[in-house]
């Protein structure tokens, strides 16, 4: 408590620097005085009886900061002269103050973005069903870029290898269009009801309304063990060519955009013109094993209903997206690559267009 009382004390005395300044500055006067008036009545000049004065006391000067560091806190009291003293620099250069300030501001900004994708990607496991056993097979080829694989090779090789208990398909999001959402403002349940079709589709005045759209094959959300915050997830019976087209929401979308309305699940949007049933809701911020959390999860089928060529779906040199899976339990990376390489070769050797993989 004696320590804390001293501490709070010097703290204080930071506070009534210039008081304190004024009660020193007299006190040591009064002692110079003294120090003059005995030496002037033993016979000393006032001159050199106040020289004298200032040997014994050291010096104003030192004697002020001596008494100074005992009463304060040096180190707190040096940094504040040092923000002081840059303050009044970067005042006398306004221009290079607002340079620094948008340099550092931007540095700090992107820095922190970094680290917080850094850190949900890399550092913090996600929340998906045994990811040690989770792999990402990646496309390679002489002289071109790593990339993903084509929909007839991915389709041969889920259909064909022994070491995956799933093998699935991200493929790329596309920017899909759609007069059935609600302003992004609040708005009524019952506008919003109408909107996305609760009672019957129907379009709000103005253009269509771009929204975040994401492919993935039937069993990739069943091999994440996803579960749906409302509905249900995509299932493989979804990502047939003769299935009804059906989309999966996000949840932050379907908080952003339909103020958590639980009636969406069952609404209709129409999507590049084309109907699309709502069939579930995802969790907040669920990823499963995308980098960014979409707007809206479909199937990967439902590309070609939205507009993408049929032709390139079928193309085995057009990239449909990336391929991960789920090791089998007990199955060594080694064993799987050796499977790997005899399936590709079997590929290039039944279709002479494949590139090597």
């Amino acid at each position: 408590m004696r320590a804390l009382r001293v501490w709070l004390l010097r703290l204080a005395a930071m506070f009534r620097r210039r008081s304190s300044d004024n009660e020193l500055g007299e006190e040591l006067e009064t002692h110079v005085q003294m120090h003059i008036s005995d030496d002037v009545h033993a016979g000393m000049t006032e001159v050199e009886a106040r020289r004298q004065a200032l040997i014994k006391l050291g010096g104003i000067a030192q004697t002020k900061e001596m008494y100074r560091a005992r009463r304060g806190l040096p180190w707190l009291d040096g940094m504040a002269q040092d923000v002081r003293y840059g303050v009044r620099v970067l005042r006398k250069s306004t221009g290079f103050t607002l340079v620094a300030v948008l340099t550092l501001a931007l540095g700090i900004g992107v820095n922190t973005a970094i680290f917080t994708a850094f850190d949900a990607l890399v550092l913090r496991p996600r929340p998906v069903k045994d990811p040690e056993r989770l792999v990402s097979l990646i496309r390679t080829a002489p002289g071109e870029s790593s990339g993903g694989l084509s929909y007839p090779d991915y389709i041969f090789l889920r259909d064909h290898n022994k070491s995956f208990s799933d093998l699935t398909l991200f493929a790329y999001g596309m920017a899909v269009t759609s007069s059935d959402l609600p302003a992004t403002g609040p708005e009524s349940p019952s506008r919003i009801a109408g909107a996305v079709g609760f009672r019957l589709p129907q379009l709000l005045e103005g253009s269509a309304q771009p929204i975040g759209c994401d492919f993935v094959s039937g069993n990739y959300l069943p091999t994440f063990g996803a579960t749906p915050l409302l509905g249900r997830i995509l299932s493989p019976e979804d990502d047939q060519a003769n299935a009804s087209p059906v989309v999966l929401m996000s949840g932050n979308f379907w908080e952003r955009r339909f103020h958590s309305d639980r009636k969406v699940v069952g609404s209709v949007l129409h999507l590049n013109g084309v109907a699309f049933t709502v069939i579930g809701v995802t969790p907040l911020n669920y990823l499963a094993g995308l980098p960014a959390v979409p707007d809206l999860w479909a199937p990967v089928a439902s590309k070609v209903q939205l507009g993408f060529s049929a032709k390139d779906f079928a193309n085995r040199r057009v990239s449909a997206g990336f391929v991960g899976g789920r090791l089998k339990p007990r199955v060594p990376l080694s064993d799987v690559q050796a499977e790997l390489n005899v399936l590709i070769a079997q590929v290039r050797a039944g279709h002479a267009e494949a590139t090597a993989t």
